[in-house]
């Protein structure tokens, strides 16, 4: 089949800071999106069955946020949010036609945290988030972490501990072909520590990390469920080394690269989760020139093999699938390694005034070949420009 993709998105974001006091600051923040995108998959001298798809999502923020601070040693964030989501799908083919879901989700948020800085030295971050979404109970998340700089080496010594909370979204939930209404919200529970060594009168600065997450009732897609496969909860963990290393010989001349290695797996069989490499590999160079208005960027990232849904998984799920498809099925696993791949990103920006800059990106500058999922292909080499009004 021949597929059509056609999209738009429509973003914005306000952020006004409010002229308080000097150990008050406040901002207001408001972000709104629209997107919507329609796939047409056109019939040939193959196949003459067609069909339609359409999607449209919505987003309002509201974000209020303080900063209190108390002489040198403590600040006290504070704040609230409510957010909005709306998505709307449509389905339309030869075979049926689905009117998907036209759903709407509030969620309601406060949080309170405090950053204590002690002789310069030790670093203590405590704090809580309240959240209160609709048809799920309200939920209580936290986070402490600390570090202590060692005298005459100053190498950092530093750990977190988190907990985190997501609810399904809408499409997950109430899509009539794959959602899942009795979906239920994901809870985490990671911790890290590392260390942190500057170098070169803190020109070079080396960093190096060690993380645990655990994840009970996953969101994950399912073949095996229903007719065209589902949604359900599962349980995860992750574990793996993070290498940072980060050299300013200059001002205006910034080099970074990190490395990370991962095992990532279900808990209920054991297997890797889908799309997560186990090596990953990234790097970046920023210059800044004519007086720091102008600024220019180079991204670089490296991401290995990793598993993905197999070719027989689709087969088995085809309309017409034939004997040699099912067996296929039946016998061969449903997930494979995909190829890693490579990416470089480029953008420039420059300030015409004060409060106006004017950028330019390109993303996949190389015009790589590569898929993140299996079966979808990746945007060529891709421009985008504009205008950014700072108030």
């Amino acid at each position: 089949h021949y597929k059509k993709t056609e999209g738009d998105l429509m973003a914005a974001n306000i952020d006004y800071a409010i002229p308080l006091f000097s150990w008050w600051e406040s901002r207001l923040t408001f972000s709104y999106m629209n997107q919507t995108r329609k796939i047409r998959d056109l019939p040939d001298m193959f196949d003459t069955s067609y069909s339609d798809m359409f999607f449209r999502g919505k987003m309002r923020k509201a974000e209020w946020k303080n900063r209190f601070i108390i002489a040198e040693i403590d600040e006290i964030s504070l704040g609230g949010e409510i957010e909005e989501d709306k998505a709307a799908t449509m389905m339309f083919s030869t075979m049926y036609t689905s009117y998907g879901i036209d759903k709407t989700n509030y969620q309601k948020a406060a949080y309170i945290q405090n950053h204590l800085k002690l002789m310069k030295r030790i670093f203590i971050t405590a704090g809580v988030r309240y959240s209160e979404p609709d048809h799920y109970k309200s939920n209580l998340s936290y986070s402490t972490s600390g570090s202590f700089i060692l005298p005459v080496t100053e190498t950092r010594i530093k750990s977190n501990f988190s907990t985190g909370y997501k609810i399904p979204s809408l499409y997950q939930r109430y899509d009539s072909m794959y959602g899942n209404i009795y979906l239920k919200p994901e809870s985490s529970k990671s911790w890290d520590a590392g260390i942190e060594q500057p170098l070169w009168k803190e020109k070079i600065n080396l960093e190096c990390n060690y993380f645990s997450i655990d994840t009970d009732r996953m969101i994950l897609f399912d073949f095996t469920l229903g007719q065209y496969g589902m949604y359900r909860n599962s349980n995860s963990f992750a574990r793996g080394v993070e290498s940072l290393v980060s050299i300013k010989p200059v001002e205006d001349l910034k080099l970074e690269a990190n490395y990370t290695y991962q095992i990532a797996k279900n808990k209920d069989n054991n297997r890797p989760l889908l799309r997560r490499p186990e090596h990953k590999v990234g790097a970046n160079l920023n210059i800044s020139f004519l007086d720091k208005k102008a600024n220019i960027n180079l991204g670089f990232i490296y991401v290995g093999k990793r598993m993905d849904l197999s070719i027989f998984t689709f087969a088995g799920y085809n309309y017409n699938f034939s004997s040699l498809e099912l067996l296929l099925f039946k016998y061969f696993p449903q997930s494979a390694p995909i190829n890693s791949y490579y990416k470089l990103d480029a953008s420039a920006s420059y300030w015409i005034i004060d409060n106006l800059q004017a950028f330019i990106r390109c993303e996949n500058l190389l015009n790589a070949n590569y898929e993140e999922v299996r079966g979808y292909k990746t945007p060529e080499r891709s421009f985008y420009g504009g205008l950014k009004l700072v108030l």
